[in-house]
C-alpha cells in the first residue's frame, strides 16, 4: 500500500514510485486474460524509468515449459509521462481438469530514478479452462403423484475456484408415462434456485431420453409434443408450481443464469416431483453438473470529496464518498491512509468509518453495495491558523482495485482573523567607494506571516547627502506572498574622492495593504572613505615656562584623516638654555590612536641658583609615521629666571642683543627672525647692529644651539 511516507516521497520525487495496481492478476488457460498484469507509476513521470518483472523464489504452482513459457524476467519501460503499462506472460493450452495454478511474480529494482512502492509483489493465476463436469449416477424413482425417491438427490461440489460463469444439468435416461406432470427444480450451494422443467411434453411417453438444460441453447423444450434427446433452455409453461419442503416457496424462474457469480463449492440438490397421479417414470443414469468458472472480476474504488473546502466554524463538513463498481455480490472492506495538517480529535471527528486512527482507516460495504462514506465533521476554535487538510488516500489490496490513485484532500478554512502584522525597514550603512555606485541593501521585515498578499511602497528622500550626486533615487511596490517575512531593495549609493562628513539618505515606507507601518523610515548612512594625510604640529608657537614654576603642557595637534594610528618623535634642542642645565631632554615617542586629534608633552626647566638672563630653547617634531609634519613643527620654549643677582650688568653686546632679542613679546617674530639672520637675511624688528658688535658675535653665542634646530 502507499502510505504517508510512500505519498511524500512519490510527490518529492519527478521519476515516480512504480508498483502493481492489485496483488492478485488472472488469465484463462487459453490465454484470455481476465485481468492484466499491470503496474502503475505515482507521483512524478517527467523521467523515462524502467522495472523488471521477475519470478520470486516461490514460483507458484504453475510449471514452467507446461502451464507457461517462461518469458521471466520482462522488462518494462515507462516513457516521459507514462503512468501504466500491462505485462503479458504467454500461457499453454491444455485439457487436463486441474485447479487453478499461480506464478508469484514481483518488481525488480527500478532504473531511471524511479522508486519502487508498497505492492512488489502480485500472483498471477491460470484459470483452468477444462469443464469440470460433477455427477450423481444414482437413479432417481418418480413416483406417482408425489415427490421423487431420493428427495433430493444430491452432488457434492468442491476443489473449484472462483466464480460461476456457466452452469449445465444433464439428466441421464429419462423415462416416464406423462412428461407434463413432470416439475424439476435445482437449488445451488449458496440458495440460488431455478426450475428446469415444468408442464412440458404434453402426454408423449418419455422412453430414454437424455436432456442438457443450458440457458445459452438455442430452443426451449415443447410443450405439447414429443421430447426427444437433445440440448434445450430450461423452460417452465404454467406458474405457480409447488414443491414440498424442505424446498423453498416460489415463485420460480427458469433460468441457469442466477447461479452465475456465485460460489460453486458446496452440495447441489435437485428436487423432482409428480404433480398428478396415474402415471410414473425415473431418471435411470442419475444427472450431472457442468460448471464453468472464472476468477472473480475485481471491484473498482473511487474516492472523492465534497465539498473540496468548508469553513472551520461552519455547518458543512467534508463528505469522502468511497464508491464501488463491478462485482459488488460480496462484503468487501477498504483500507486507505490518513494524512493531512489537521489533527484528529482536535481539529475534527470522523463517522461512518469502520476503523480510523490518524494514519490508517477502513470502510466496510456490504454485499450489493456500491458506496461507504466517511464524514469528517469540524471542531469550530478561535486559535488563529493557517488553513489545515485532511488526506485520504486508498491503500492497495488483492480484493479490489483502486480506481483513485491520488490523495483525496478536504481543506478545513480558518475563518478567525489575526490581527495586522506590522512593517518595519532597518538602517543601513555602506562605504561610500571613489568611483561607480555601491548598493545599500535594506530590508522590510513583516513582523508575522500572512494568509493574504501584503504590499507596502518604499521611496527615497535627500537627508544630509543628495540625491544624484551622493545616490540615485529609488521607489517601488514590495509584495508579501503567504508565509514570507522578509523582502529586500537596493538604493545605489555614487563614489566621489571628495573628503567630506559621512552624509545620510532616507528611506520611506507608505500606503500599506494588509498590514500596518511600525518603523517606517531607514536611514542610509554614507561612509566616507576619501582621506586627508595627517599633518603634526604644535598648537602654539611658543611656550613660557619659569624656572621652579609648574609643570608647562605642550599641545600637539594631528589634522586630517584620522583612521588609523600614527606617532611623531618630540624633542628639546638647545637654544641659550642648554640641555642637563636648563632642562632634560629626553627623546620622546607620541602615540595618537586611531580618531585621536591631539596629544600633550609636559616640558619644566631645570630650577637652578645661577643669575642669568632668561634663556630659549627649541620645541621640535620629527619622524612622524601615518603623516607628515606641518609648518608649526618648530616652537620656541622661553625660560624665564627666578633667580634675583646684586652685579651689576656687565654683558656683552651680543648677549644683550640676544636678551632684547627674545625678551620680546612677540617670540614667534623673533624665531623667525633668527632664523632670516641665520640664514642671512635682512633683520627686520631687531635694533640695528649699528649698536652691537657684528653678527659674528652674535653667531658666535647662537651656532651651537640654533645650527642644530634650523638647518
Amino acid at each position: 500500500m502507499l502510505g504517508l511516507g510512500n505519498a511524500i516521497l512519490a510527490m518529492s520525487n519527478p521519476s515516480g514510485t512504480l508498483e502493481f495496481s492489485t496483488g492478485a492478476f488472472s488469465v484463462r488457460e487459453n490465454g484470455t486474460v481476465v485481468q492484466a498484469i499491470t503496474i502503475n507509476r505515482i507521483g512524478g513521470n517527467t523521467n523515462a524509468v524502467s522495472v523488471p518483472v521477475q519470478l520470486r523464489s516461490s514460483a507458484g504452482t504453475a510449471t514452467p515449459g507446461s502451464d507457461y513459457t517462461n518469458n521471466l524476467p520482462i522488462t518494462v519501460n515507462f516513457s516521459a509521462g507514462e503512468t501504466s503499462k500491462t505485462v503479458s506472460i504467454p500461457i499453454l493450452q491444455d485439457t487436463v481438469i486441474e485447479p487453478d495454478e499461480t506464478i508469484n511474480i514481483q518488481l525488480g529494482t527500478p532504473a531511471g530514478g524511479a522508486t519502487l512502492g508498497s505492492q512488489t509483489t502480485a500472483t498471477y493465476t491460470i484459470l483452468d479452462d477444462d469443464t469440470p463436469i460433477f455427477s450423481n449416477p444414482n437413479p432417481i424413482t418418480i413416483n406417482d403423484g408425489t415427490s421423487a425417491t431420493p428427495y433430493p438427490s444430491t452432488i457434492n461440489v468442491s476443489g473449484l475456484t472462483g466464480i460461476i460463469s456457466k452452469v449445465t444439468v444433464t439428466l441421464q435416461n429419462i423415462s416416464h408415462t406423462w412428461p407434463n406432470d413432470i416439475d424439476i427444480l435445482l437449488f445451488g450451494p449458496t440458495g440460488q434456485k431455478t426450475l428446469l422443467m415444468s408442464d412440458t411434453g404434453g402426454s408423449d411417453d418419455l422412453n430414454g431420453v437424455t436432456l442438457t438444460l443450458d440457458s445459452t441453447a438455442a430452443t426451449a423444450l415443447p410443450d405439447e409434443t414429443q421430447i426427444s434427446s437433445g440440448t434445450y433452455q430450461p423452460t417452465d409453461f404454467e406458474t405457480g408450481d409447488v414443491f414440498a419442503t424442505p424446498v423453498p416457496s416460489g415463485p420460480y424462474s427458469a433460468n441457469l443464469g442466477l447461479f452465475n457469480n456465485t460460489n460453486p463449492n458446496g452440495t447441489w440438490q435437485l428436487y423432482v416431483i409428480d404433480d398428478a397421479s396415474g402415471d410414473f417414470g425415473a431418471i435411470a443414469n442419475g444427472w450431472q453438473l457442468n460448471i464453468l468458472t472464472n476468477a472473480p472480476t475485481l471491484p473498482t474504488i473511487t474516492l472523492a470529496v465534497s465539498p473540496t473546502s468548508v469553513t472551520e466554524d461552519g455547518t458543512a463538513n467534508l463528505l469522502y464518498t468511497f464508491t464501488c463498481t463491478g462485482a459488488t455480490t460480496s462484503a468487501l472492506t477498504v483500507n486507505f491512509g490518513v494524512s493531512g495538517t489537521a489533527t484528529l480529535g482536535t481539529d475534527y471527528i470522523q463517522t461512518g468509518a469502520a476503523t480510523y486512527t490518524s494514519t490508517t482507516g477502513s470502510v466496510a460495504f456490504a454485499a450489493g453495495a456500491s458506496t461507504a462514506t466517511v464524514t469528517v465533521d469540524l471542531t469550530p476554535d478561535t486559535s488563529i491558523e493557517a488553513s489545515e487538510t485532511v488526506t485520504l488516500t486508498l491503500s492497495a489490496n488483492a480484493n479490489y482495485t483502486i480506481g483513485t490513485t491520488g490523495a483525496v484532500t478536504g481543506t478545513i478554512t480558518n475563518d478567525d482573523i489575526a490581527p495586522l502584522p506590522t512593517l518595519s525597514i532597518n538602517d543601513v550603512s555602506i562605504t561610500e567607494g571613489n568611483s561607480g555606485t555601491s548598493n545599500a541593501t535594506f530590508t522590510v521585515t513583516l513582523s508575522a506571516a500572512s494568509n493574504s498578499n501584503v504590499t507596502v511602497n518604499y521611496g527615497t528622500a535627500n537627508g544630509t547627502a543628495t540625491s544624484g550626486s551622493d545616490f540615485t533615487n529609488r521607489s517601488g511596490t514590495l509584495t508579501f506572498t503567504p508565509g514570507q517575512l522578509t523582502k529586500t531593495f537596493t538604493v545605489p549609493v555614487i563614489g566621489d574622492t571628495t573628503v567630506e562628513p559621512n552624509e545620510t539618505f532616507l528611506v520611506n515606507l507608505t500606503t500599506p495593504t494588509n498590514a500596518t507601518i511600525f518603523d517606517g523610515q531607514g536611514v542610509g548612512t554614507i561612509i566616507d572613505n576619501d582621506s586627508v594625510i595627517p599633518t603634526f604640529q604644535f598648537s602654539l608657537p611658543s611656550y613660557t615656562s619659569t624656572e621652579g614654576g609648574s609643570t608647562t603642557t605642550v599641545t600637539i595637534t594631528r589634522v586630517g584623516t584620522l583612521t588609523n594610528p600614527s606617532t611623531v618623535q618630540f624633542s628639546i634642542a638647545n637654544g641659550t638654555a642648554v640641555a642637563t642645565q636648563d632642562f632634560n631632554n629626553t627623546l620622546t615617542t607620541v602615540n595618537f590612536s586611531a580618531g585621536q586629534s591631539s596629544r600633550t608633552v609636559s616640558i619644566i626647566p631645570i630650577n637652578d641658583t645661577i643669575v642669568e638672563n632668561s634663556e630659549f630653547a627649541f620645541l621640535r617634531l620629527a619622524n612622524p609615521t601615518n603623516g607628515t609634519l606641518g609648518s608649526q613643527d618648530i616652537a620656541l620654549w622661553n625660560i624665564v629666571d627666578n633667580d634675583v643677582s646684586n652685579a651689576t650688568h656687565g654683558a656683552s653686546q651680543a648677549d644683550r642683543f640676544v636678551d632684547q632679542s627674545l625678551d620680546s613679546e612677540n617670540l614667534a617674530s623673533d624665531v623667525i627672525d633668527l632664523r632670516e639672520l641665520f640664514n642671512g637675511s635682512s633683520y627686520s624688528s631687531a635694533t640695528p647692529f649699528s649698536d652691537y658688535q657684528t653678527w659674528a658675535t652674535v653667531e658666535n653665542v647662537l651656532s651651537t644651539q640654533l645650527q642644530q634646530v634650523l638647518i
